[in-house]
């Protein structure tokens, strides 16, 4: 079981470890040295990056509408360098990932599911709505982006009850484990089954929410009348986001793996470490709670845009 799991973790730490040194070679200044400083500078870099890419792409849209299929696989690899740098970016569904599988009793297997699924499932969204908005029932671009809001609104509120339904799960364990006899064969409390209900909802509250670049991209698609260029770059855009996601979710399945099993050679009670696991699973749900409703508040209360309006 342990012996494909090293290597996963060995190529997620290089990935992470050729990160750093090339914002370190590349984008940050040798002299700083002040962790804040180089965190901003960081996260500057990626979101310049992602802008430059973003442009190339809509020149990459044009060189095909001039060139023919020749100039596809450019668009593509542009895409999929998107979707790489876009999951690097803040975002919530980084959030919901490692907050989920760093608290919650899931497999590596099952965590990479989550956020390749997601990260699909999100590419998926932007092609239903601009081709529903925009070609089915022939509105705006403006109404495409107005749904794509709702969709987001729907997608925060997954996050909160994500968060909720973990805060009940853990709570009523937390009380079971007092109150409930252990094994009899092992004098140990069992833990229940990877739960599915919360394993969906997080893959919902991340995909529902449609990548705001892969709407602008569909849009000049359609525009260009090359609309399956458009779908082959935005699928691309959800393969790279799937792969830095996937990264993402390997190191925080491991390293919470790993702490499990230190804190298992510990001389505690087994049933004792349960109760521990639980709380921090239920301050994990806390989090997500107040992320959801967070977000939730502040879409629901910010100005809407003069282009949105009528």
């Amino acid at each position: 079981m342990t012996t494909w799991r090293l290597p996963l973790g060995i190529l997620a730490a290089s990935l992470l470890a050729a990160s750093f040194w090339a914002l370190a070679t590349t984008a940050l200044d040798p002299g700083a040295l002040d962790p804040g400083q180089a965190w901003a500078q960081a996260i500057a870099w990626i979101i310049t990056t992602q802008r430059e890419l973003h442009q190339g792409l809509a020149t990459a849209l044009r060189a095909v509408q001039a060139e023919g299929s020749i100039a596809a696989p450019a668009l593509v690899w542009l895409g999929f360098l998107y979707g790489v740098f876009h999951a690097a970016g803040p975002g919530h569904g980084k959030i919901v990932i490692t907050t989920y599988l760093a608290t919650q009793k899931e497999s590596l297997g099952r965590g990479i599911a989550l956020a390749a699924t997601s990260s699909l499932l999100q590419g998926l969204t932007a092609i239903t709505v601009v081709f529903t908005t925009v070609l089915i029932l022939e509105q705006t671009t403006r109404q495409s982006q107005r749904l794509a809001g709702n969709i987001e609104l729907v997608s925060f509120a997954l996050v909160a009850a994500l968060g909720a339904f973990l805060v009940l799960r853990h709570t009523r364990r937390l009380y079971q484990s007092k109150t409930t006899t252990p094994c009899s064969s092992c004098g140990h409390h069992h833990a229940p089954p990877p739960d599915k209900t919360g394993f969906l909802a997080a893959i919902l509250s991340i995909g529902l929410r449609p990548c705001t670049g892969a709407i602008l991209v569909l849009v000049l698609a359609i525009a260009l009348d090359l609309r399956t260029a458009g779908i082959a770059a935005v699928i691309a855009m959800s393969a790279g986001t799937a792969l830095t996601t996937s990264a993402l979710a390997t190191l925080a399945t491991l390293a919470r793996d790993q702490a499990t099993r230190l804190a298992s050679h510990l001389d505690t009670d087994q049933t004792r470490l349960a109760r521990i696991a639980d709380t921090i699973a239920l301050i994990g749900g806390l989090a997500l709670l107040a992320m959801g409703a967070a977000l939730l508040h502040t879409t629901l209360t910010m100005p809407t845009h003069p282009l949105m309006r009528g």
